[in-house]
């Protein structure tokens, strides 16, 4: 999740010979979960902001859903254990962020 940009500049980095343990050690995504994949990329576009970490709307799972004729349980309990290993991510990194803040006031 915290990839975003930089993966582009470390394959350019691993094109040119030299050895990116990062890129050695990225997760492959299979052929099969892409399209779960772009869902949720759409879907968090579209997450509630406000005070603090919001998780995806069911609502919105289910309109997407609907929309691309998908009917296939599995594929919406992949999108939620997705977007709750995001949500547990994006709270940890908030918590150290606010203890990095502290520790520079101190």
């Amino acid at each position: 999740m915290e990839w975003g940009n930089y993966a582009q500049q470390l394959e350019k980095i691993a094109a040119k010979g030299k050895r990116v343990p990062a890129i050695e050690n990225r997760p492959e995504l299979f052929d099969d979960l892409i399209p779960i994949w772009q869902a949720f990329e759409q879907l968090h576009s579209g997450r509630q902001s406000g005070f603090g970490i919001s998780p995806l709307r069911t609502s919105d799972i289910l309109t997407y859903l609907n929309f691309r004729q998908i009917d296939d349980l599995e594929f919406y309990e992949l999108i939620l254990a997705m977007d709750n290993e995001w949500c547990k991510w994006a709270s940890d990194k908030h918590t150290q962020e606010q203890n990095a803040k502290k520790k520079k006031g101190k």
